[in-house]
């Protein structure tokens, strides 16, 4: 399976890495605007029992994202 994810914001890389992580053999290919390293783009606020979920289906990808 070949999956193509437009933005490399918070949903497209959690999208990402969570179906490679169920599908092994899939090819996903990640396209985003902004140069490599940005820090910018996204503006986004998420509550506490919203990332509660996202912690349960991936705890290191919140942990990547949310200062500490």
């Amino acid at each position: 399976m070949r999956i193509a994810v437009i933005g490399g914001g918070p949903g497209g890389l959690y999208f990402a890495s969570l179906w490679k992580r169920g599908h092994p053999g899939a090819r996903i290919d990640l396209v985003e605007q902004n140069p490599e390293g940005a820090t910018w783009g996204f503006c986004l606020g998420v509550s506490g029992t919203a990332l509660g979920f996202l912690r349960a289906g991936g705890p290191q990808h919140v942990d990547a994202t949310t200062p500490p």
